[in-house]
């Protein structure tokens, strides 16, 4: 039964490597992700593979969609108690920071305890967006509750009406990093600093295509080199075992 597994994987294995120029790839992210992780990185993809269809869908159902066999790879916060059958690549330990325009007096502070941002005026993305669910879970356990009269479903407006200096936003990090707008400027937020830890996955009994194996190595890369734009380090400095 084993030598029998082993063979048909092997045949599967040299069928995908000679359709790999035309395969297909489907790929789940958090809302919002696509702004960081994707735009470059799959024109890049693209440019490689220019045979291959990707098709990237944001949901805040990533893990239940590569559960159910869905999507080929998720890419999301890191599950509690996951499937056995899902595996899980770490990527990244995303800290959110105070977006903000250069001129606000808190623009120059080095950090700003959390507690102060029910003092400012917010925008923000609305309530079913990853990071407004991350900012709203530490609000409620401080006992504050946030200003925030403009909502938005893009990040482009939201970008926009803190450079215009309508309200301060809460951002990853990273993200602030990467797009270096020359009006907002990114401030640390302490007592807590909102974070999450962001992994792809995918499932461990289906087989694996050449297109997905190339893609998590060329996210990995992307993300490292983004990483190491903003001096920070990745959870997936290592090859991933795929």
């Amino acid at each position: 039964m084993i030598k029998i597994e082993i063979v048909d994987y092997a045949k599967r294995a040299i069928s995908d490597l000679k359709r790999l120029e035309g395969g297909k790839l489907d790929i789940g992210i958090l809302p919002g992700d696509g702004d960081l992780l994707f735009d470059a990185l799959l024109i890049d993809f693209h440019k490689t593979y220019p045979k291959l269809s990707i098709s990237v869908t944001e949901t805040m159902d990533v893990y239940e969609q590569v559960l159910n066999g869905m999507r080929d790879l998720g890419v999301t916060t890191v599950p509690v108690n996951p499937d056995d059958r899902i595996s899980i690549i770490p990527l990244f330990h995303e800290e959110f920071a105070l977006a903000i325009r250069p001129d606000h007096p808190l623009a120059k502070a080095k950090a700003v305890p959390f507690d102060q941002l029910q003092q400012l005026k917010m925008v923000m993305f609305g309530s079913g967006h990853q990071i407004t669910k991350v900012i709203e879970a530490y609000c409620h356990e401080k006992g504050i509750a946030l200003d925030t009269p403009i909502v938005t479903s893009t990040l482009s407006t939201l970008l926009s009406l803190v450079d215009q200096g309508i309200g301060a936003s809460i951002l990853p990090r990273m993200l602030l990093d990467y797009i270096n707008h020359d009006n907002i400027v990114a401030v640390k937020l302490l007592n807590p600093t909102p974070s999450q830890d962001i992994c792809i996955m995918y499932r461990r009994d289906k087989f694996m295509g050449q297109a997905a194996k190339l893609f998590i190595k060329e996210l990995q890369s992307f993300l490292q080199s983004v990483m190491n734009h903003s001096g920070r380090s990745s959870r997936a400095d290592g090859d991933a075992s795929l």
